[in-house]
C-alpha cells in the first residue's frame, strides 16, 4: 500500500471515531431540514403529536483500541420532532437531526468530518418516576460518521441506546419550555466501515485497513458516550 494510502487511513480512521458519539443529540446551529420541523397535530381527526426541539452536546470517550486510548472534544447538534401520546414516544427524523461539523486534526492533516442520522431517532419514557420526580428516559439513536481525504470516503454504523438511568445519567427535569437530561451509553458497538467494493469512495483494502487499525467491529465495552439534551416542548 503506497505512503500517502496509509496517511489516508489512519486520518480517516481518526476521523471517523470522532463523530462517533451523537456521539446520541446551542450553538451548532440549525440542523438541515430544521426550517421543516414537523407541525403538532391534535384530536379530533389526528392523534396527540406535540413539537419539541433541542440542542445536544456529548463526549465520546474509547479506552482500548490498537492505537491506544482516544478521547475527543464535545459533539454538538441540534434537532426537533414529535412526541406523540398516549405512547409518550418522542420521534426524530433523520433530516432534523444536524451535528455540527469538526475538523479532525491528526499529525500533520486537518480533515472536515461530519456525522449523521441514519435512521428515526426514537426516545421513550420508563414507567417510574426517577428520584426527585423526574423522567427517566431511554434513546435510539442509528447514526453514522463519514469523513474523506483525497476524495476517499469512509462511513461507519453506529447504533446507540442511551438512558438517563447509567451511571453519570440525569433524569429529565425543569419547566417543559426548557427541560434537560443528561443520557449515557457504554459498550455499545461500532461497526465496521462499510466498504464500496472494488472502488467506489471506500473500496476494500482502504475498509479493512480502518478495521485493523480502530479493531472494528468493536463489540467489548471499551467504548462510553455521555449526552446531554436540553429541550423544549412547544405549548
Amino acid at each position: 500500500m503506497p505512503a500517502l494510502g496509509v496517511a489516508a487511513v489512519l486520518v480517516l480512521a481518526v476521523g471517523c471515531l470522532t463523530l462517533l458519539g451523537p456521539s446520541v443529540l446551542a450553538s451548532a446551529g440549525a440542523p438541515a431540514g430544521a426550517t421543516n420541523c414537523p407541525r403538532p397535530t391534535y384530536p379530533p381527526n389526528h392523534p396527540y403529536q406535540l413539537a419539541f426541539s433541542g440542542s445536544l452536546s456529548g463526549h465520546l470517550s474509547l479506552t482500548s483500541t490498537p492505537v491506544g486510548a482516544i478521547t475527543f472534544p464535545p459533539i454538538t447538534g441540534t434537532f426537533c420532532g414529535l412526541l406523540e401520546l398516549p405512547s409518550e414516544a418522542a420521534v426524530v427524523q433523520p433530516a432534523n437531526l444536524g451535528f455540527a461539523p469538526i475538523d479532525v486534526s491528526f499529525a500533520r492533516a486537518t480533515v472536515p468530518a461530519a456525522v449523521e442520522a441514519t435512521a428515526p431517532s426514537i426516545g421513550t419514557v420508563a414507567d417510574h418516576a426517577a428520584t426527585g420526580g423526574g423522567l427517566n428516559l431511554q434513546l435510539t439513536a442509528p447514526i453514522a460518521a463519514r469523513t474523506g481525504l483525497l476524495g476517499v470516503e469512509c462511513l461507519l454504523p453506529v447504533q446507540l441506546t442511551l438512558s438517563t438511568a447509567g451511571p453519570g445519567g440525569e433524569a429529565l427535569s425543569g419547566p417543559l419550555s426548557s427541560a434537560t437530561a443528561t443520557l449515557v451509553a457504554s459498550g455499545f458497538a461500532i461497526g465496521s466501515a462499510q466498504s464500496t467494493g472494488a472502488g467506489g469512495t471506500c473500496p476494500g483494502y482502504l475498509a479493512e485497513h480502518v478495521d485493523s487499525l480502530l479493531g472494528l467491529p468493536n463489540s467489548h465495552t471499551s467504548t462510553s458516550v455521555q449526552v446531554r439534551l436540553d429541550i423544549s416542548l412547544q405549548q
